[in-house]
């Protein structure tokens, strides 16, 4: 993908994209059922903040599935420096940059809404903010070897964890004590403890969200912030908001403590997800009860 874009250009990419994400709409019965259920709920949630004048069809999908091709054009442009400044809008960009300019360490909350490369892109070549990207991918070694070897430049390190113990929690404490950012997505339940997760509305009916996140905030006893980056018909959107000073989780009372702040998430969540419901690039089953 990497070679294809920058020696063929964004145009080429484009079109070997279309024969591809046509293949999948056709062949992919599980993403474009998930992908309609999906968009239905979010225009039904909520319709006058949907981009949507009626309920989504089959061509919704479609274009939901475009829509993730086309991110992953972004990605690769993002991590090469091709995104222009003058195309990204940052909202709150003062708290961003008070974070950099104090060198805070911290937890940044993610999520599968949007084009998160952006951000990480931008983090490491505009002002030099280390982040370390906690994934469940075997594969994050190989990517991080691909990054550098497009953009020596690049600082973000993506850390692949199956499940946070005491070594892995001591490692990232001291990242962010060295003022680094730890980036974890707060909408994906883990592939080894997928149990361990709470139960709450989304869009109307109850998904399940996963613990660790915010037992890990909690932990490393660090600042949390949200970050989504969505695109708009002229550029970029960046959304960098202050979500705790610290997640506490008093002993006595835990289980209240820690399905409040999840809930504090997921509603922010609900926001984003239906006003740009073709950027939820989660084609899962997200309600389904694990």
């Amino acid at each position: 993908m990497v070679f294809i874009y920058r020696y063929l250009g964004r145009w080429i990419f484009t079109l070997i994209l279309y024969p591809v994400i046509v293949y999948f709409f056709i062949v992919g019965r599980d993403a474009r059922r998930h992908s309609q259920e999906f968009l239905s709920r979010a225009y039904a949630f909520d319709p006058e903040a949907s981009p949507f004048q009626h309920s989504p069809s089959l061509w919704s999908s479609f274009r939901h599935l475009l829509s993730f091709g086309n991110s992953l054009i972004d990605k690769i442009a993002s991590w090469l420096g091709r995104v222009s400044v003058d195309s990204i809008e940052f909202k709150n960009r003062q708290i961003f940059l008070d974070v950099v300019k104090e060198q805070r360490g911290g937890i940044i909350l993610a999520s599968h809404i949007g084009n998160m490369e952006l951000c990480r892109a931008m983090g490491q070549n505009q002002h030099k903010m280390k982040l370390n990207v906690l994934v469940h991918t075997h594969h994050a070694e190989n990517f991080n070897r691909v990054l550098r070897k497009s953009n020596p430049n690049v600082t973000a390190e993506l850390l692949q964890v199956t499940s946070v113990g005491p070594d892995t929690a001591m490692m990232l404490q001291d990242k962010v004590a060295n003022g680094e950012m730890v980036i974890i997505v707060g909408d994906r339940l883990s592939v080894s403890t997928p149990g361990r997760n709470i139960r709450l509305d989304f869009l109307g009916k109850p998904a399940s969200f996963p613990q660790g996140p915010f037992i890990l905030a909690s932990l490393l006893k660090c600042p949390v912030y949200l970050l989504f980056c969505v695109k708009e018909r002229k550029g970029f959107s960046i959304h960098f908001e202050s979500f705790a000073e610290r997640v506490v989780l008093p002993r006595k009372t835990r289980e209240e403590a820690l399905n409040g702040v999840t809930e504090a998430y997921a509603r922010r969540l609900e926001y984003f997800a239906v006003r740009y419901p073709l950027q939820w690039y989660n084609f899962f089953d997200f309600w389904y009860k694990h």
